[in-house]
C-alpha cells in the first residue's frame, strides 16, 4: 500500500486545495494511505483524512523555516512513500525539509504562476529537480519557455450537482426576479478580477451578478458595487459550500481572472452546461475555443463582457449549443481519469527512486 503526503499552502478555499481534495479522495479508494500538510483555513477541508499544521509561509523567511520544521516531524511521522507538493513555493519547503533527489519520491503540481513570481518560481522548480506537473496546456507552455520539463495532467472535475432553485434564489436576492443570473465564483483577491464583473454590471441593467468567495477585497468590491450604482444587483456572498449548485443554476458564468493555471470553476460552469464568458488568457488554451464551448472577451473590458452576457440573454440557442459543447469538452477532464493519471505517475516515480 502506498503512503501519500499531499502539501499545500492552504487546506481550504481554492482551486488547488479542491483539486488537492479530489486527489485524496481518489487515491484513497485505490488502496492508498493518504495524509495532507497545509495551515488551516476557516473553511473545512473538503476531505477525510489525517492533516499536519503547516504556517503560511507567504514569502516571509522564518515562516519558510517553521513550514520546514513542521514538513519534517510530518515526513517523520506519515513516512510516505510519495509527497505531493502543490505549487513551487511547497516544492522548496519539501526540499529543505527532505531533501533532493533520495526518498522518499516527490513531485510537483503547478497551478498557475503569476507573471511577477514567474521567474522565482521556475527557479524553485529546476532548483528542486522534482518531477513537474502542469495543470493545464497554458502551464505547461509556460513552463517550457522557462526550461523546466513537465508531465501535463490536466484538472479534473466530478459530475455536476443539481442546480439551486431557482425560486429560492429569487428569495435570497430580490432582484433577481426576471433577470439573468451572473455567477463569478472565487477569492476575493486581485488575481480573480472581479472589479471587472462589477464594472460589466453596471453595463447590464437587466443582469443581477452573485460573486461567491471569500478574500482581502471584499470591502473595495462592495464600494466598486456602491460606486457604480448596482449595489442591489450585485451579492457579495461569502463562501458557500454550495457553490457548484448556484453555479449550475446560473444563466453564465464569468472569469475575469488576470491569470490561472487551468481553474476548476470554468470546468464546473461546463460539466453543468453553464455557459461560460472568459477573459482571453494562456490558460484558455487547450480548454476553450470562442463561440464553440463559451465566449471570449479582450482582458479589462467590461464592455465586451457586457456584449458577451446581452448575446447570451438575447439568444437561447446560441446559449444553449454552447451548454452541450462544453459539456461534451468537460467530459474529457473527468475527475477519474485525472486520479488515474496521477496514480500512474505515482507508481512510476516511486519505482524510480526506490531502484538501487
Amino acid at each position: 500500500m502506498m503512503r501519500v503526503l499531499h502539501v499545500l499552502q492552504e487546506l481550504s478555499g481554492g482551486g488547488a486545495e479542491a483539486i488537492a481534495a479530489q486527489l485524496v479522495t481518489g487515491a484513497q479508494q485505490a488502496g492508498c494511505a493518504v495524509a495532507v500538510a497545509g495551515a488551516r483555513g476557516s473553511v473545512r477541508p473538503a476531505f477525510d483524512a489525517p492533516t499536519f499544521e503547516l504556517p503560511l509561509i507567504a514569502r516571509k523567511p522564518v515562516a519558510l523555516m517553521r513550514a520546514v520544521r513542521a514538513l519534517r516531524r510530518a515526513i517523520a511521522t506519515w513516512r510516505p512513500d510519495l509527497v505531493h507538493c502543490h505549487n513551487p513555493a511547497m516544492a522548496l519547503a519539501v526540499a529543505l525539509a527532505a531533501g533532493r533527489g533520495r526518498p522518499p519520491a516527490k513531485i510537483v503540481t503547478v497551478h498557475g504562476i503569476g507573471a511577477r513570481d514567474t521567474p522565482l518560481g521556475t527557479a524553485l522548480l529546476r532548483w528542486s529537480g522534482f518531477d513537474t506537473v502542469a495543470c493545464g496546456t497554458g502551464v505547461a507552455t509556460a513552463l517550457r519557455a522557462r526550461n523546466v520539463k513537465s508531465t501535463l495532467i490536466p484538472n479534473g472535475c466530478p459530475p455536476a450537482p443539481p442546480p439551486l432553485d431557482r425560486a429560492s434564489l429569487e428569495a435570497a436576492f430580490g432582484s433577481l426576479q426576471g433577470r439573468q443570473l451572473v455567477v463569478g465564483v472565487g477569492r476575493l483577491v486581485p488575481q480573480k478580477n472581479h472589479a471587472l464583473l462589477i464594472r460589466a454590471a453596471a453595463l447590464l441593467p437587466d443582469a443581477v451578478v452573485v460573486i461567491a468567495g471569500e478574500g482581502v477585497a471584499r470591502a473595495a468590491l462592495q464600494r466598486d458595487a456602491d460606486h457604480a450604482g448596482v449595489a442591489g444587483r450585485v451579492h457579495l456572498c461569502g463562501h458557500r459550500s454550495d457553490a457548484r449548485a448556484l453555479i449550475a443554476a446560473a444563466d453564465a458564468l464569468v472569469i475575469a481572472s488576470r491569470w490561472e493555471g487551468l481553474p476548476l470553476v470554468a470546468l464546473e460552469a461546463m460539466t453543468a452546461g453553464t455557459p461560460v464568458v472568459a477573459v482571453r488568457a494562456a490558460w484558455n488554451e487547450g480548454l476553450l475555443t470562442d463561440g464553440e464551448d463559451c465566449l471570449l472577451v479582450p482582458p479589462d473590458d467590461p464592455l465586451s463582457i457586457a456584449g458577451a452576457l446581452a448575446r447570451l440573454a438575447s439568444d437561447p440557442g446560441l446559449a444553449a449549443r454552447i451548454a452541450v459543447r462544453a459539456r461534451e469538452r468537460a467530459a474529457q477532464h473527468s475527475s477519474e481519469r485525472m486520479t488515474r493519471e496521477y496514480l500512474d505517475l505515482y507508481d512510476a516515480v516511486v519505482r524510480r527512486v526506490m531502484q538501487p
